[in-house]
């Protein structure tokens, strides 16, 4: 009877300890993704702000004929004669994350683009396989105006 006692009490000692290790694993595995959201996002949001903050003008256009304007154009000029335009817009953001994580609700609102020469992005980044989201935005302002 001790036994049985002694073999019970152990089995529940080693079913919680196990619980709680695997508890411990998912946590961690949801602050590493959400780490990785918020990384590879702030990348994104740096490469879209240096381009915009380099162009010599900033068009915001939809392609899809939509309110949510989800794609810019942006126009340097390297020198008098030749002029790059690039387009960015969902395909092009997705291309800059590495992780398997997908842009969604890309959005470029230009209102404030003709006083006062600032563009606001927003877009929200996902990992489809843990369902976790990080939503990032910024007012950026172009050098040239």
């Amino acid at each position: 009877m001790e036994i049985l006692i002694a073999v019970t009490a152990l089995g529940l000692i080693i079913s919680g300890a196990i619980s709680l290790f695997l508890s411990s694993l998912k946590t961690s595995q949801k602050a590493n993704i959400n780490s990785l959201l918020r990384q590879e996002g702030n990348y994104a949001l740096d490469y879209i702000k240096t381009k915009i903050r380099n162009a010599n003008s900033v068009t915001c256009s939809d392609k899809n004929n939509e309110i949510t304007l989800d794609q810019l154009i942006i126009t340097y000029d390297d020198s008098e004669e030749n002029i790059l335009v690039k387009k960015l817009g969902s395909d092009q953001f997705n291309n800059l994350i590495s992780s398997g994580f997908k842009v969604t609700s890309l959005k470029f609102d230009c209102d404030l683009l003709s006083s006062s020469g600032v563009v606001n992005v927003n877009f929200i980044l996902n990992d489809p396989n843990s369902n976790q989201q990080q939503m990032f935005s910024a007012l950026v302002s172009l050098r040239s105006y």
